[in-house]
């Protein structure tokens, strides 16, 4: 069985998938996160898990609830469903 991913590794995997769908980055925070572009959804990458603001207005980390997911497996097999998952067209 291979290693699994760390989630730093996976958050960079992530993160480029989501530069492809035009999300804006802000990496180097210490609560990095990512900004949908149209800027109605925000994603905080903390250290183990990730939070989602999808508060209409007030994109603050105090807003947000945690996704409930593991992004190594995301990031492992299908960025793109991750893509989709917070970002739906």
């Amino acid at each position: 069985m291979a290693k699994k991913l760390t989630f730093a590794q996976a958050r960079a995997i992530i993160f480029a998938r989501l530069a492809t769908e035009g999300w804006t980055l802000q990496s180097g925070l210490k609560v990095p996160h990512a900004t949908s572009p149209d800027k109605q959804t925000r994603l905080y990458f903390k250290t183990e898990a990730v939070y989602i603001n999808d508060s209409l207005g007030v994109l603050q980390f105090q807003n947000c609830h945690s996704m409930w997911i593991d992004i190594r497996e995301y990031a492992e097999n299908n960025a793109e469903k991750f893509a989709a998952l917070v970002n739906p067209k």
